[in-house]
């Protein structure tokens, strides 16, 4: 015979708590995972190339907040996809995955920012007439420009270039334009011409600060952008610092 167990008050509401409880831990994680919502990091982000390759581009993880720690500086989410979405339509100018490789393509490539800037400074190189170039650029930028003039002419502004598409994959990769195997495929192809390029962190930094000011054209940006390269040099716990060349 089947004997019913006596069920007080107390029990009945020992019961619905451990059944609300349950609901309340595990519901959210299972409707995240439906809505893929759930926050992840790749199993192969933690590679070190690929953290080197990440790390490039330090100064903008800085102020964005991330991580250099792993590949996309912070875990992939429903949240983080809309945010990186909306970065590369609004800075990039890309929405989609052919645009992206396209991009990236130009940015290792071929100069995009030397094709669009040394027209700028190369009058300023060759020309000490202040007043000829001043249409161009403000005297104080010129003067910043001239100290710079040996990194220009030897390496242009690759070092802005190969640290921005290491943002682009990164940022793309992130939103789910591309896949984390074509990320770190051009990623490391992108860090290898870096490696190649230029012999050191410091190196590189010369060059992407030429990129970075003749972009924003501001020497208040400019100077802190500086500042911030110059910590990552010196910091012993910079990613620039922890992870040799």
């Amino acid at each position: 015979m089947i004997q019913h167990i006596p069920k007080s008050n107390a029990a009945v509401f020992a019961l619905m708590f451990v059944f609300a409880f349950v609901q309340f831990v595990f519901s959210p994680l299972v409707l995240a995972a439906g809505k893929n919502t759930v926050a992840t990091v790749h199993e192969s982000a933690y590679e070190d190339e690929l953290v080197w390759a990440w790390s490039l581009n330090a100064p903008l993880n800085k102020n964005m907040q991330v991580s250099n720690d792993f590949y996309g500086g912070e875990p992939k989410s429903l949240e983080a996809k809309k945010k990186y979405l909306y970065l590369l339509k609004e800075w990039w100018n890309v929405t989609t995955r052919r645009e992206v490789l396209a991009t990236a393509h130009l940015l290792t490539n071929t100069k995009v920012s030397d094709q669009q800037s040394m027209k700028h400074i190369l009058p300023l190189l060759e020309s000490s007439d202040q007043e000829i170039s001043s249409k161009l650029l403000s005297i104080e930028i010129q003067n910043e420009v001239r100290q710079h003039q040996d990194t220009l002419t030897r390496h242009g502004l690759l070092g802005w270039d190969l640290a921005r598409v290491q943002t682009l994959l990164g940022w793309a990769y992130m939103a789910d334009l591309i896949s984390f195997r074509e990320a770190r495929e051009h990623a490391l192809q992108a860090a290898a011409k870096t490696k190649k390029q230029f012999s050191s962190h410091e190196e590189m930094s010369k060059s992407y600060r030429m990129g970075y000011l003749l972009w924003t054209r501001d020497m208040d940006k400019y100077e802190k952008r500086k500042a911030q390269l110059d910590k990552l040099l010196k910091d012993p716990n910079s990613p620039w610092v922890k992870v040799p060349w």
